[in-house]
């Protein structure tokens, strides 16, 4: 489905939500790009690097995370409050160890350094925008409170 259709459809949803969301879809779509290039450098820089195993490991932990990222941003789109409020314990490890990409950026690894600087700059800027006063009023309009009536259609359907 397009984006920016799904992201039309709730027009509840506030602003700087949606921009949050268009940022990390950004963010994915940079960083998948920046990883392609940074593997097809090092290798043809470096071919006796190239280790199969090493590289499919490699590819599946960047999927992973890619695709985590992906279901976070679904789900804060969705409305849930918990996806924010990882996306935030993220943020915090990002900038704990965003430190070590300043490094790498300095010390000449231009393609991870850019990695890391624009992980926590869109990553803070969507945090910034996500725990806004009208954000975290839609957040909390979005939880469902469950009634004991509630309970006992649900049960009567599973029985």
């Amino acid at each position: 489905m397009n984006i920016i259709y799904r992201l039309n459809q709730d027009h509840d949803r506030p602003p700087q939500v949606t921009y949050a969301v268009l940022f990390l879809y950004a963010l994915i779509a940079f960083q998948i790009a920046l990883y392609l290039i940074q593997n097809i450098v090092f290798y043809i820089t470096f071919p006796e690097q190239f280790e199969p195993g090493t590289v499919i490991f490699d590819i599946l932990v960047f999927a992973l995370a890619t695709w985590l990222m992906f279901v976070v941003a679904r789900k804060i789109e969705d409305g849930k409050n918990w996806a924010r409020w990882l996306l935030l314990i993220g943020f915090i490890f990002i900038v704990t160890t965003s430190l070590c990409g300043i490094q790498i950026l300095l010390e000449g690894d231009a393609l991870r350094g850019i990695s890391v600087l624009s992980q926590v700059i869109v990553t803070g800027m969507a945090v910034t925008l996500l725990f806004q006063p009208s954000s975290s009023r839609w957040f909390s309009s979005k939880k469902r409170v469950v009634s004991p009536a509630d309970l006992n259609n649900d049960s009567e359907v599973a029985g």
